[in-house]
């Protein structure tokens, strides 16, 4: 069983009692670091989000049945307060939990059903090579993303790109998508940047990045770009659970060199993961 069915299990199966992040991961048998980032890129959502719509939606379903008592959904639902409930209520359907009751019915509202899982078999990629990588720096473009909102990404290269001889010092030879910052709603900066030799002082509008001394799992993604998504899929919800090694908190990044054909989107993409040896 994957990681994400485990959780999504535990979820479902306690949707009306309290939940916490860090349960749902120890049942999952990962970190919470680990559970955001598979969310995020598997299911395209955050685990805060998901247990919040899905508890929402049973609640949506139970005023159209005729639920009284607005406070007990609240409680069901994991506020204190009829209050905080409505807020949250209106804030997913666009009408108060008294209003949708009168309705009594659900047209037009757009519910969170339970997620059924598929199996992520449409990539497999080779066992990662383990590298060493010394400290770093890096300037570049950073843009922050919510987890499912990562399509303006392409635009983001496109625009990093047009800029880049701004750069002083910079190392042409690779180009980097570094991903930093996550936060318990799976949500990270993403930064478009070039390798400098040494810590400078960025254009307007530009952020330094610099990364200590650190190992890495290196996966290969080869064909087109747009499948790049399938390979963090793997890498989250298959390679993870059945490695050795432990993920470690430090910035991730995809790198593009001159196996990549940066005019067709064709090519050979790097994965640069943080790890460290459990033994």
């Amino acid at each position: 069983m994957s990681i994400l069915s485990k959780a999504l299990w535990f979820i479902e199966s306690r949707l009306n009692e309290e939940l916490s992040l860090g349960e749902i991961a120890q049942v999952a048998g990962v970190s919470q670091f680990h559970l955001i980032r598979a969310f995020g890129v598997c299911l395209g959502t955050s685990v805060v989000q998901y247990v919040r719509e899905r508890r929402l939606s049973e609640a949506a379903k139970r005023l159209v049945a005729g639920e009284e008592s607005i406070l007990n959904l609240a409680l069901d639902s994991g506020y204190n307060s009829h209050e905080a409930f409505t807020r949250a209520f209106s804030r997913q359907f666009s009408m108060s939990p008294e209003t949708m009751r009168k309705q009594s019915n659900l047209d037009g509202i757009s519910l969170t059903d339970p997620v059924r899982l598929k199996e992520f078999n449409a990539m497999t990629l080779d066992e990662p090579e383990t590298r060493a990588s010394k400290k770093r720096h890096f300037v570049g473009l950073s843009r922050r993303y919510q987890p499912g909102k990562l399509a303006a990404i392409p635009n983001q290269w496109q625009e990093f790109v047009t800029r880049m001889d701004e750069i002083d010092d910079a190392i042409a030879e690779y180009r980097y998508g570094i991903c930093t910052n996550f936060d318990a709603e799976g949500a990270m900066d993403y930064c478009t940047a070039v390798e400098t030799s040494h810590k400078i002082i960025p254009p307007g509008g530009f952020s330094n990045i610099s990364t200590d001394e650190q190992t890495y799992a290196v996966f290969l993604h080869e064909g087109h770009v747009s499948s790049i998504g399938s390979a963090w899929n793997y890498i989250w919800s298959t390679w993870r659970p059945n490695t050795d090694l432990e993920i470690v908190h430090a910035p991730l990044f995809e790198r593009y060199g001159n196996a990549f054909d940066r005019t067709s989107g064709n090519g050979t993409i790097e994965i640069w993961i943080p790890v460290k040896t459990t033994t």
